[in-house]
């Protein structure tokens, strides 16, 4: 297209310049119009097609920063999904926590309760039978207490009763 002259327009122009001479400036005049005319229309097909391509570049420019902007805003929400979750998890992860030290504890608290009753239990039972033996000991020793005072009275009385035959004897003897 570029400075594409048809030949019928061509062929117009210099048939007209040779028929007639009398209107040859004028012919000249229609023709340099007619050239300038498709020059300028060449110029303006080119001076359209680069802004057509800078546009068409601007376009693209624009789109692939609104695309960076969409691209970012989507990374931002997804950073925010991110850490929102992470801080869920983590918010769960102290709860569980929490409730496995409390379960924990309560299971601790239990075991030792049980122990502590077992332990008191077999301490009355021992108290039971420490008195028990404290007493059978106690009564042991009373009975060996009387058991000796038993004896030692028999022998009181066995003194007695060999000091009253022998002074009955003296006397009996000393009366014949």
């Amino acid at each position: 297209m570029c400075c594409n002259l048809h030949s019928t327009n061509v062929s117009w122009i210099s048939d007209s310049i040779l028929d007639d001479k009398t209107t040859s400036c004028s012919y000249t005049h229609h023709a340099a119009t007619y050239i300038q005319s498709m020059y300028r229309g060449h110029q303006e097909r080119i001076a359209y097609h680069k802004k057509h391509s800078a546009v068409i570049v601007l376009q693209s420019l624009v789109r692939e920063h609104q695309a960076r902007c969409v691209y970012a805003r989507e990374c931002a929400a997804i950073c925010i999904q991110r850490m929102y979750r992470g801080y869920q998890i983590r918010s769960w992860m102290t709860k569980q926590h929490h409730a496995a030290t409390h379960i924990q504890s309560m299971y601790r608290g239990h075991q030792e309760r049980i122990a502590y009753h077992k332990k008191h239990s077999a301490v009355i039972v021992l108290q039971s039978l420490v008195r028990e033996h404290q007493r059978r000991r106690q009564s042991a020793a009373v009975v060996l207490q009387s058991a000796i005072r038993c004896h030692l009275v028999h022998r009181y009385f066995e003194q007695l009763r060999t000091a009253t035959i022998r002074i009955q004897a003296l006397i009996r003897g000393h009366l014949h």
